[in-house]
């Protein structure tokens, strides 16, 4: 009996017009060979099976056939040939052990009309291929077919893609591949302490997807992004294929772009981080040990016994942001100092600061 279409298609043999057309898009859509690029063998495969089947159960008269002799009838190219007609009689048997020969049996013949399963898929869909890439359906180049595959005359579904000629204009080309949607770019905000630990944000995007009629629907699912320690400002973390899927164009990416938020103690050059200290006169002349909050939380003492002039700075080893090309390695914490000035001395404060500092 070889293969049951009514299973291929998941469908009961009472199964009417319409199931059988919801079933072969279903089934269509799901192994178009630029939907499936891990497995494009196979994927030809089924979805040549798809096609075979739909075109066997959706016609009357192969349907007839195939519910009387199975898929070898089918692929032995027959139908029953009506009284009258100028077909060839079937006679690809002999007589004996043949379901189709003996006295009084039916007459066949040779049938091929059958479409390409490109021009099918092109045919089913209104013309409209989710997966086309802006070329026409069909179209030359190798692929299933072959003289004689499958049984069928001439090489079964022709000697395109899929065996057939194609539609006028080119071909789908899976080699090419179909044109990629547009990337969907969204700024995404991130404190300097998420991005110096790492963070994790569970985000609800919706998109728009095309079932299995042809139909465009919305789709919600929830995307996780991960920022590892040590992302910067303008990072992207994209997840493929998440975009709109589109009639004629295959899903975009969504793409998430890092935004570093201002931070109101430090300022951030690529690993570095830049921290301002503000001392009095008192302590940029004399010295001073400062307490400073790191940005993982830490206090750690700075001693300074350099007299603080305009324009000076420390920098501090290994308290900085986490360094992505070195594991376990940090940048400088730099310190810029600002002095602060008193906005008046008495006469007497004068004179002693101007006799220390001449002597």
């Amino acid at each position: 009996m070889g293969r049951s279409y009514y299973e291929v298609l998941g469908v009961p043999k009472d199964a009417t017009e319409d199931d059988l057309k919801k079933a072969y898009k279903k089934l269509a859509m799901k192994w178009h060979p630029d939907r499936n690029r891990e497995n494009p063998e196979q994927a030809e495969k089924n979805f040549k099976l798809v096609a075979e089947a739909y075109q066997v159960l959706s016609d009357p008269k192969k349907k007839e056939v195939y519910d009387r002799y199975g898929e070898e009838g089918i692929k032995a190219g027959m139908h029953e040939a009506p009284h009258g007609s100028n077909e060839m009689p079937f006679s690809g048997f002999s007589n004996a052990g043949n379901p189709f020969g003996g006295p009084g049996r039916s007459s066949f013949a040779f049938s091929s009309n059958f479409l390409d399963p490109n021009d099918l898929f092109h045919e089913m869909f209104g013309g409209l291929d989710p997966f086309a890439g802006g070329a026409g359906m069909g179209g030359s180049g190798a692929g299933f077919g072959g003289p004689g595959m499958g049984g069928f005359p001439g090489g079964g579904f022709g000697a395109g893609r899929f065996g057939g000629g194609g539609m006028p204009g080119g071909g789908m080309g899976f080699g090419a591949g179909p044109r990629k949607g547009e990337d969907v770019v969204k700024e995404l905000p991130f404190t300097l302490e998420e991005l110096y630990q790492g963070a994790e944000k569970r985000l609800k995007v919706t998109r728009r997807v095309v079932d299995a009629t042809g139909q465009v629907n919305s789709e919600e699912k929830t995307l996780t992004v991960e920022v590892k320690p040590g992302y910067k400002d303008g990072t992207k973390i994209r997840f493929e294929g998440a975009g709109d899927e589109l009639p004629g164009v295959s899903p975009g990416d969504i793409v998430f772009v890092v935004k570093e938020k201002p931070h109101p103690r430090f300022l951030r050059d690529k690993d570095d981080l830049i921290m301002k200290v503000r001392v009095q006169l008192a302590e940029a002349l004399t010295g001073t040990t400062l307490n400073i909050h790191t940005i993982d939380g830490q206090t750690v003492p700075i001693v300074i016994e350099d007299v603080i002039s305009p324009g000076y700075s420390r920098r501090v080893k290994g308290l900085g942001m986490p360094n992505r090309k070195v594991s376990g390695s940090r940048g400088d914490l730099e310190l810029r100092f600002e002095v602060i000035f008193p906005t008046h001395l008495s006469l007497d404060k004068k004179r002693k600061i101007r006799e220390i500092l001449q002597n």
